[in-house]
């Protein structure tokens, strides 16, 4: 036995079919939201420059980052580099995976910003890789589905992607879950009351990102960890503690003005918090279900370019960590373009998302194959010249039909093959059949929609002489669920 490891490296999965339809049936899904919002669909490369990557997801981010090794030459020459001074982890690298589908969409936007109708809303479906440690819904390699619009500041944008995502992942059947929102420059704003200089900022926001996943000591202890203000914290629990859906007008208000108290004397803080509030508006106005959504003062996504309102979806029974969210980034374009350019956008975590989904039973992950499977009792040329031209007519109705490669004399052991491959009805061509109706269509004397075949249905094995016009009504059929459903 051969000593090489098959086994694909750690975080990162192989996807076999009955894994993987459900998969592009819940991206399908997605995909029909967002078009009908009026999004459109972009692509960019797997791998972008490391010099685009660098600075845009913080610490953290940096940190996570999969890069790629400069090649032949550069190679060579970078190696010489090591260990002088000047030279740091980056020095034999000039290339990275793509951390997640934004910084590449603003990288787009720098390049061909003139050529592009503003507001821009596209969406992008793809693989990002970060070098994380894998655990239950994390891994290095999974799949983003991106939603933004860049080109404009209303917050009615902003609002447009809350009642989106929630449109999403209603549709998808999710448990219940919820969106909690807040404010980039609130947090800025509540930094600063608690005694942190602007420059720790981002320190302050990495450590309240861990709430969740640590609990409020573990947020202690890095706070602690990293040097910042930890005087306030109890007046900080207060106010996370107060947190609520926005369709509780007494506790929203409650919140609003113990928040205007408590960043009263930081700069821009009334200003931050009137921002959100407007957003709040507008998602009720767009009738989103108002109970599904939050005001969380204590939000803080851990990405450095997010610059005003920010939101996530959570699952209400803690089952898993976000599932999704984002947030408004109106100055990580201008860092490629060298002049500002608001945008907003979302995320959907698929894998988590999909992993869900099969755990609560919303997803069926039963094997699909072909609708309809060609099965003989005896081969020969006539067979497959027959069984050739009923492929092509079911092609052409837009039904799936397969060919059997080899002819086995057991036909219930082909029908056994079929149905655990997910086939739903099998044509069974004898020599009768072929005989009657499959000659005399070779020799044209027969049209090919006329001729009669013998028809059954693996759901619940009822088996019908029909031609082929009827079999593709038969087809269209809903299968019942049990025989007992068959009338």
């Amino acid at each position: 036995m051969s000593d090489l490891q098959v086994a694909p490296p750690r975080g990162m999965r192989d996807y076999l079919p009955d894994q993987l339809r459900p998969r592009l049936e819940v991206i399908e899904r997605m995909r029909r939201i967002f078009e009908l919002y009026g999004f459109q669909p972009l692509e960019t490369p797997a791998m972008e420059r490391l010099e685009v990557l660098s600075g845009k997801y913080g610490e953290e981010g940096d940190k996570l980052t999969f890069r790629v090794m400069k090649r032949g030459a550069e190679l060579k020459r970078a190696l010489k580099e090591v260990g002088k001074e000047g030279s740091g982890p980056d020095t034999l690298a000039d290339l990275g995976l793509r951390f997640d589908l934004t910084v590449p969409l603003a990288r787009v936007v720098a390049r061909y910003g003139a050529s592009l109708p503003r507001p821009f809303k596209r969406y992008q479906i793809g693989p990002a890789w970060r070098a994380d440690r894998p655990q239950h819904g994390r891994y290095r390699e999974f799949i983003q589905c991106d939603v933004d619009i860049v080109g404009t500041d209303s917050s009615l944008a902003d609002a447009e992607l809350i009642a989106l995502t929630i449109d999403v992942l209603t549709d998808l059947e999710l448990p219940p879950f919820e969106v909690r929102v807040n404010h980039r420059g609130l947090l800025t704003a509540l930094s600063t009351a608690c005694g942190n200089p602007p420059e720790r900022f981002f320190d302050f926001c990495a450590a309240l990102d861990k709430l969740d996943t640590t609990g409020r000591e573990g947020v202690e202890s890095e706070m602690r960890d990293r040097k910042l203000e930890t005087a306030k914290l109890q007046e900080l629990w207060e106010l996370a503690d107060m947190r609520t859906y926005i369709d509780n007008s007494s506790g929203l208000n409650q919140l609003v003005d113990y928040v205007s108290n408590f960043v009263e004397d930081a700069p821009g803080g009334k200003e931050f918090l009137g921002n959100l509030i407007q957003v709040l508006e507008f998602v009720d106005w767009l009738h989103t279900p108002s109970e599904m959504v939050m005001f969380d003062p204590a939000l803080a996504r851990g990405l450095d370019y997010y610059t005003g309102p920010v939101f996530e979806v959570v699952m209400r029974d803690r089952s898993m960590a976000s599932i999704g969210g984002g947030g408004r980034y109106d100055e990580l374009i201008g860092i490629f373009s060298g002049k500002p350019v608001p945008a907003t956008g979302t995320s959907f975590g698929l894998e988590r998302i999909v992993d869900l989904m099969v755990e609560h039973g919303s997803l069926v992950t039963k094997l699909k194959t072909a609708t309809v499977q060609i099965l003989a009792i005896e081969g020969g040329v006539d067979f497959v010249r027959f069984s050739g031209r009923i492929l092509k007519f079911l092609h052409g109705k837009n039904i799936s039909c397969e060919l059997p490669y080899r002819i086995d004399s057991k036909l219930g052991k082909q029908i056994q093959t079929a149905d655990k491959r997910g086939v739903q009805f099998v044509i069974i061509i004898g020599p009768d059949e072929l005989r009657e109706f499959g000659i005399k269509v070779l020799y044209e004397e027969f049209p090919i929609e006329a001729a009669k075949v013998t028809v059954k249905r693996l759901a619940d094995g009822v088996q019908r002489q029909l031609t082929l016009d009827e079999l593709v009504a038969w087809v269209k059929e809903p299968i019942p669920e049990s025989p007992d459903s068959v009338g």
